[in-house]
């Protein structure tokens, strides 16, 4: 993939822009316990990814975009961000599957952060359980964050935490699409 240099001025800025909210905002929800701050951080990299395709859009941009955000969180926040590194990555990729094929229209915006935000999901499942020793059951319950379904079946847990993934994801796909129409190029949206 050719890069001329603006775009990848371009390119670091919005990495910096990613991975100074990443740290800063990141950092407060998990420092106040937050309950939904994967999903918070999921809109706000939305957004970041959206106003960078707007600019450049060609496949792979947002996945580098995420990648470096990535290795930048590494570099700055080293071991309290090790679980969160690989998810960075692949939300960014599953990002820039979605809006690459859909194209940057209201519903692939909307659908790229439901998807993002399932991916999420499994990230933080696969910490609990593998990286952490957490049993199967026990995460369900950390990750439903709803007391209403705790103790009930397997299904329904998974079934309000994918529902749950999937309207927070849809909603702040909505808010990233009119910040890109706000912000970004009218023409091309």
């Amino acid at each position: 993939m050719k890069i001329k240099t603006k775009e990848l001025t371009l390119i670091a800025l919005m990495t910096a822009c990613n991975a100074l909210i990443e740290l800063l905002v990141g950092g407060f929800l998990h420092l106040i316990n937050f309950s939904m701050k994967g999903s918070v951080m999921i809109g706000f990299n939305l957004i970041v990814y959206t106003l960078l395709f707007v600019r450049i859009p060609r496949f792979g941009i947002i996945t580098m975009c995420g990648v470096c955000t990535a290795f930048l969180n590494l570099l700055l926040a080293g071991g309290s961000k090790f679980f969160a590194i690989y998810c960075i990555g692949l939300e960014a990729l599953a990002i820039d599957l979605v809006i690459h094929f859909g194209g940057l229209r209201r519903l692939s915006v909307m659908v790229a952060g439901a998807v993002a935000g399932l991916v999420a999901c499994l990230c933080s499942a696969i910490n609990g359980m593998i990286f952490m020793g957490i049993d199967p059951i026990d995460m369900l319950n950390r990750m439903a964050k709803f007391s209403f379904v705790a103790g009930h079946s397997v299904w329904l847990i998974l079934g309000v935490i994918v529902l749950w993934r999937i309207i927070v994801g849809i909603a702040f796909g909505e808010v990233a699409f009119k910040v890109c129409k706000f912000l970004g190029k009218d023409d091309k949206l």
